[in-house]
């Protein structure tokens, strides 16, 4: 799984889907509010894909239109009042959510079945599918993830594809990239269903136009280790995400993506069971990912971020942390992984928001960490709440 948060709105960029892997959302499409933003908004504007005036258009219009005392948040818009779990989903945002892999998360059970594909099975798919639909559109094909820097476990890992088009970007292109990731899915493997698709275009890439699904961190993971399946590598002389932007993404990505989750889960404990090995794997190893790449700017892969962590002086949850590492490929028992999970998981995220908020606070980004504190004060409430062993 990579990062997908986006640069064009707010919605789009925790778009990446609406309901977490322990069904903890509120609804299909829009979050809830954790703070009233604006209780007399004067600018409700309707949501892109809603048109038309009929019964059924009518009916989709109320369904996507925002709470009372809540606001659509617009591309270059301040938050006004972080935090604001309202992630109005648009047109962009559902296309997000249909390219990501997040839905191969659920339901799976604490393990699967090993999967008769391999990984580079799946990227052969992806290419093949994405030649025939897109045809001489298709720049370049790269592995991402752990397909490309090392580390791939069938077990827990996504298969992760860029695709970069020729310019400009055209209407149709979303759908096009959309029907690509669908068809790879439609093979039928589990591994062909954690098809993740990251698009854009040279010029999008770059950051010189707008469009595509490459934000800041899965755009750093493509610069540093892409691996080239097709065509001509792009990325000579782009320069990465600097150190700010990856650390405001990739905060904002885990209050929107980890934070009812953890809570969920330090209340819950039982939770990690009907989460599964691999969402569990990734809960416990995120923390590490998010602080490694917050102090060097680089890629936070599963490796190098578990060695950074074991050899921070008085960070708690060092042996989950390894041992998560090594659940990848060797899963536990769901009871012996419990007993690990309670002991160390609360500890470990209170570091690592911790370590955010002054982060935060340093750059002057005093909502987001505001935002994160919340997150805490959320979390050492669910612990205390918990059952014990």
């Amino acid at each position: 799984m990579r990062f997908a948060c986006s640069r064009r709105s707010i919605a789009a960029c925790f778009g990446a889907r609406t309901t977490s892997p322990l069904g903890l959302s509120s609804g299909s499409r829009t979050l809830t509010a954790r703070r009233i933003v604006d209780p007399s908004p004067t600018d409700q504007h309707q949501p892109s894909g809603i048109g038309g005036s009929g019964p059924r258009n009518r009916a989709k219009a109320d369904q996507q239109r925002p709470p009372d005392g809540m606001r659509i948040i617009k591309l270059g818009e301040p938050l006004g009042g972080w935090p604001v779990y309202v992630r109005y989903a648009s047109s962009e945002a559902f296309v997000d959510q249909r390219l990501g892999s997040l839905g191969a998360h659920t339901n799976q059970g604490w393990t699967q079945p090993t999967d008769s594909a391999s990984g580079e099975d799946v990227l052969r798919d992806v290419v093949r599918v994405a030649s025939d639909s897109l045809g001489e559109r298709l720049i370049a094909a790269y592995a991402m993830g752990s397909l490309a820097h090392g580390g791939f476990s069938p077990l827990v890992s996504d298969v992760d594809v860029g695709l970069i088009l020729t310019d400009p970007i055209q209407e149709s292109d979303a759908d096009s990239v959309v029907g690509v990731a669908e068809n790879v899915r439609s093979i039928g493997s589990p591994l062909h269903g954690r098809v993740s698709v990251f698009w854009g275009t040279a010029e999008s890439f770059a950051g010189r136009a707008i469009g595509g699904r490459f934000p800041p961190l899965d755009r750093l993971c493509l610069l540093e280790h892409g691996r080239l399946l097709e065509g001509n590598d792009v990325r000579s002389g782009l320069t990465p995400p600097n150190q700010t932007e990856l650390l405001i993404t990739g905060a904002r990505f885990a209050l929107e993506l980890l934070s009812d989750d953890v809570v969920a889960c330090a209340c819950q404990p039982d939770r990690f069971v009907e989460g599964g090995i691999r969402w569990t794997t990734k809960l416990a190893l995120f923390p590490a990912r998010f602080l490694f790449t917050a102090e060097r700017a680089r890629e936070g892969t599963n490796e190098a971020a578990v060695q950074y962590y074991s050899e921070l002086s008085g960070a708690p949850g060092t042996a989950l942390v390894r041992a998560a590492f090594d659940w990848r490929t060797n899963p536990p028992s769901a009871e012996r992984a419990l007993a690990m999970l309670i002991d160390d998981f609360v500890p470990l995220y209170v570091y690592y928001l911790t370590d955010y908020i002054r982060r935060l606070k340093s750059i002057g980004e005093s909502e987001l960490a505001g935002a994160f504190s919340d997150w805490r004060s959320r979390l050492l409430a669910g612990k205390s709440d918990a059952p014990t062993k």
